[in-house]
Protein backbone atom coordinates (compact mmCIF):
# COMPACT_ATOMS: atom_id res chain seq x y z
CA UNK A 1 0.00 0.00 0.00
CA UNK A 2 2.80 2.39 -0.93
CA UNK A 3 1.91 6.20 -1.31
CA UNK A 4 3.62 8.87 -3.35
CA UNK A 5 5.06 12.14 -1.36
CA UNK A 6 2.29 14.02 -3.22
CA UNK A 7 -0.62 11.68 -1.92
CA UNK A 8 1.20 12.54 1.48
CA UNK A 9 1.47 16.29 1.04
CA UNK A 10 -2.22 16.26 -0.29
CA UNK A 11 -3.41 14.13 2.54
CA UNK A 12 -1.28 16.36 4.99
CA UNK A 13 -2.79 19.79 3.65
CA UNK A 14 -6.63 18.47 4.79
CA UNK A 15 -5.46 17.15 7.94
CA UNK A 16 -3.96 20.42 8.78
CA UNK A 17 -6.45 22.70 7.96
CA UNK A 18 -8.53 20.54 9.58
CA UNK A 19 -6.41 20.92 12.74
CA UNK A 20 -7.11 25.03 12.33
CA UNK A 21 -3.84 25.84 10.80
CA UNK A 22 -2.36 27.88 7.95
CA UNK A 23 -1.29 25.38 5.52
CA UNK A 24 -0.18 27.61 3.50
CA UNK A 25 2.30 29.70 6.00
CA UNK A 26 2.98 26.62 7.51
CA UNK A 27 4.25 25.54 3.81
CA UNK A 28 6.04 28.21 3.13
CA UNK A 29 7.92 28.41 6.30
CA UNK A 30 9.09 24.55 6.59
CA UNK A 31 12.59 24.20 5.34
CA UNK A 32 12.02 19.98 6.04
CA UNK A 33 9.04 18.34 5.46
CA UNK A 34 9.44 14.66 6.22
CA UNK A 35 6.75 11.73 6.69
CA UNK A 36 7.25 8.83 8.94
CA UNK A 37 5.43 6.06 10.84
CA UNK A 38 2.74 3.78 9.25
CA UNK A 39 2.18 5.87 6.58
CA UNK A 40 5.03 7.07 4.97
CA UNK A 41 6.29 3.21 4.91
CA UNK A 42 2.80 1.89 3.38
CA UNK A 43 1.93 0.18 6.56
CA UNK A 44 -1.17 2.15 7.66
CA UNK A 45 -5.00 1.11 8.51
CA UNK A 46 -7.33 3.73 7.30
CA UNK A 47 -7.85 4.89 10.82
CA UNK A 48 -4.36 5.59 11.28
CA UNK A 49 -2.93 9.20 12.19
CA UNK A 50 -0.10 10.59 9.68
CA UNK A 51 3.52 11.67 11.72
CA UNK A 52 4.88 14.73 9.83
CA UNK A 53 8.41 16.83 11.21
CA UNK A 54 8.73 19.66 9.74
CA UNK A 55 11.82 21.67 10.21
CA UNK A 56 10.59 25.67 10.93
CA UNK A 57 11.31 28.71 12.88
CA UNK A 58 9.80 27.81 15.66
CA UNK A 59 9.53 24.48 17.71
CA UNK A 60 6.01 23.52 18.53
CA UNK A 61 3.81 20.27 18.52
CA UNK A 62 0.12 19.96 16.51
CA UNK A 63 -1.51 16.46 17.68
CA UNK A 64 -5.18 15.51 16.66
CA UNK A 65 -6.93 12.24 16.13
CA UNK A 66 -6.02 12.37 12.45
CA UNK A 67 -2.45 14.28 12.65
CA UNK A 68 0.65 14.00 14.80
CA UNK A 69 2.91 17.08 13.37
CA UNK A 70 6.41 17.77 15.35
CA UNK A 71 7.79 21.15 13.81
CA UNK A 72 11.53 21.76 15.01
CA UNK A 73 14.40 24.05 14.46
CA UNK A 74 17.01 23.47 12.58
CA UNK A 75 18.65 24.25 15.72
CA UNK A 76 17.02 20.93 17.59
CA UNK A 77 17.85 18.89 14.48
CA UNK A 78 21.82 19.34 15.39
CA UNK A 79 21.77 18.99 19.52
CA UNK A 80 23.00 15.12 20.79
CA UNK A 81 19.85 14.70 22.48
CA UNK A 82 18.04 14.60 18.71
CA UNK A 83 20.96 12.64 17.50
CA UNK A 84 20.61 10.16 19.73
CA UNK A 85 16.84 9.48 20.28
CA UNK A 86 14.86 7.07 19.14
CA UNK A 87 12.74 8.81 16.73
CA UNK A 88 15.72 10.13 14.97
CA UNK A 89 17.09 6.88 14.06
CA UNK A 90 13.44 6.06 13.07
CA UNK A 91 12.93 9.06 11.02
CA UNK A 92 16.65 8.69 9.51
CA UNK A 93 16.46 5.38 8.27
CA UNK A 94 12.49 4.98 7.37
CA UNK A 95 11.21 8.83 6.89
CA UNK A 96 9.97 10.22 3.62
CA UNK A 97 11.45 13.48 2.41
CA UNK A 98 9.01 15.61 0.78
CA UNK A 99 10.40 18.57 1.27
CA UNK A 100 14.57 19.18 1.80
CA UNK A 101 17.05 16.58 1.91
CA UNK A 102 18.60 14.45 4.93
CA UNK A 103 21.45 15.99 5.50
CA UNK A 104 21.48 15.17 9.70
CA UNK A 105 20.42 11.95 9.09
CA UNK A 106 24.30 10.10 8.83
CA UNK A 107 24.42 11.79 11.82
CA UNK A 108 22.17 10.04 13.76
CA UNK A 109 23.22 7.48 16.58
CA UNK A 110 21.67 6.29 18.83
CA UNK A 111 22.24 6.75 22.39
CA UNK A 112 22.96 4.55 25.64
CA UNK A 113 20.47 7.42 27.18
CA UNK A 114 17.63 6.97 24.13
CA UNK A 115 17.64 2.61 25.43
CA UNK A 116 17.63 3.73 28.72
CA UNK A 117 14.65 6.04 28.35
CA UNK A 118 13.01 3.33 26.57
CA UNK A 119 13.61 0.64 29.19
CA UNK A 120 12.13 3.01 32.23
CA UNK A 121 9.33 3.39 30.14
CA UNK A 122 9.02 -0.21 29.58
CA UNK A 123 9.95 -0.83 33.37
CA UNK A 124 6.83 2.00 34.17
CA UNK A 125 4.10 0.48 32.16
CA UNK A 126 4.52 -3.05 33.14
CA UNK A 127 4.87 -1.78 37.21
CA UNK A 128 1.61 0.30 36.71
CA UNK A 129 -0.26 -1.89 34.56
CA UNK A 130 0.47 -4.99 36.85
CA UNK A 131 -1.20 -3.10 39.86
CA UNK A 132 -4.37 -2.02 37.65
CA UNK A 133 -4.58 -5.29 35.78
CA UNK A 134 -7.54 -6.99 38.14
CA UNK A 135 -9.01 -4.28 37.33
CA UNK A 136 -9.13 -3.53 34.03
CA UNK A 137 -11.62 -4.31 31.29
CA UNK A 138 -10.46 -7.46 29.47
CA UNK A 139 -10.38 -4.83 26.05
CA UNK A 140 -8.03 -2.50 27.89
CA UNK A 141 -5.97 -5.50 28.95
CA UNK A 142 -5.58 -6.85 25.75
CA UNK A 143 -4.41 -3.55 24.53
CA UNK A 144 -2.15 -3.48 27.33
CA UNK A 145 -0.62 -6.67 26.38
CA UNK A 146 0.02 -5.41 22.90
CA UNK A 147 1.58 -1.85 23.79
CA UNK A 148 3.84 -4.04 26.49
CA UNK A 149 4.38 -6.70 23.84
CA UNK A 150 5.13 -3.86 21.30
CA UNK A 151 7.24 -1.75 23.50
CA UNK A 152 8.94 -4.77 24.29
CA UNK A 153 10.01 -5.29 21.13
CA UNK A 154 11.21 -1.99 20.39
CA UNK A 155 13.16 -1.79 23.81
CA UNK A 156 15.40 -5.35 22.35
CA UNK A 157 15.55 -3.62 18.83
CA UNK A 158 17.25 -0.62 20.26
CA UNK A 159 19.36 -2.56 22.17
CA UNK A 160 20.74 -3.83 19.07
CA UNK A 161 21.16 -0.75 18.13
CA UNK A 162 18.57 -1.04 15.27
CA UNK A 163 15.95 1.86 14.06
CA UNK A 164 12.76 1.34 14.70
Amino acid sequence: MNVSKQELLDDFKIRAQGAGLDWEALLSEATEIIFFGSRAVGVHQSASDLDVLCVTARRRKIKTHDLDCICMTTEDLTSSYWLGCELASHISAYGLWARGSNTWGSSVRLSDAAIQRKQRRLTSLARNVGRAWPRLHRLFQLKYQTTLRRELQRFMLLELHVAV
